[in-house]
């Protein structure tokens, strides 16, 4: 078989024994189209990007770095390979989180209306403790999709934290409002909840530098 002159049914092919545990055979797959220089050009992104996958599904995160690098490199416009870069680097370096961050923000860049990329960038932020800035990125997102509750969930803790504790609680209002749905009280509990707990925080810190 000619895998070389079927590429986009090579690729297809190489997905599917991915999805199927079979990774040594995708592997070889998407190494034989890769060492063809012609079609290197055409597919190189996507190959790179299955073959990061497949080092991931085998454990092997420093190969899947290199091969999401090697996609990023040739299709900077590759919002996936961005967010699964971001992914491998906090099992790599754990600490790296401004790396991680910078690699969120390309995912965003290159897919701004796909959610998961921008509450993964909100958490990377509130880890570092940009509050304001994990706030900010879910903002267009919710408004876009304020029926959405698990998102209204970390929209909602990040005001909290970033001190927007009236705007915390409209917003999950506006979502009961919109959905009539009983897991917006429970939310709008635990907005309270997060208010009381870094209300103590901050009385708990001034007793401390005013001891």
């Amino acid at each position: 078989m000619n895998v070389v002159a079927l590429v986009p049914s090579a690729l297809e092919l190489a997905e599917s024994l991915r999805r199927k545990g079979r990774w040594t055979k995708a592997a070889n797959i998407l190494k034989h189209l890769l060492s063809a220089p012609e079609w290197a050009r055409e597919i190189g992104a996507q190959a790179h990007l299955s073959l990061a996958r497949t080092h991931m599904a085998r454990g092997d995160f420093g190969s899947a770095r290199r091969h999401l690098r090697q996609a990023v490199r040739q299709d900077p416009g590759l919002a996936e390979a961005w967010h699964l870069l971001a992914e491998v680097e906090q099992i790599v370096r754990p600490r790296a989180l401004p790396h991680v961050i910078g690699y969120l923000r390309r995912a965003v860049a290159a897919d701004p209306d796909e959610v998961t990329y921008r509450r993964h960038l909100a958490d990377a932020y509130r880890r570092a403790g940009y509050n304001l800035r994990a706030a900010r990125c879910l903002s267009a997102s919710w408004r876009r999709n304020r029926t959405d509750f698990a998102l209204t969930w970390d929209y909602a803790e990040a005001l909290v934290a970033a001190g927007e504790r009236d705007r915390a609680r409209r917003v999950v209002l506006r979502y009961c409002f919109l959905t009539g749905d009983p897991r917006g009280r429970v939310l709008y509990r635990q907005v309270r909840q997060w208010e009381n707990v870094l209300a103590h925080r901050r009385e708990s810190a001034w007793g401390a530098y005013a001891g």
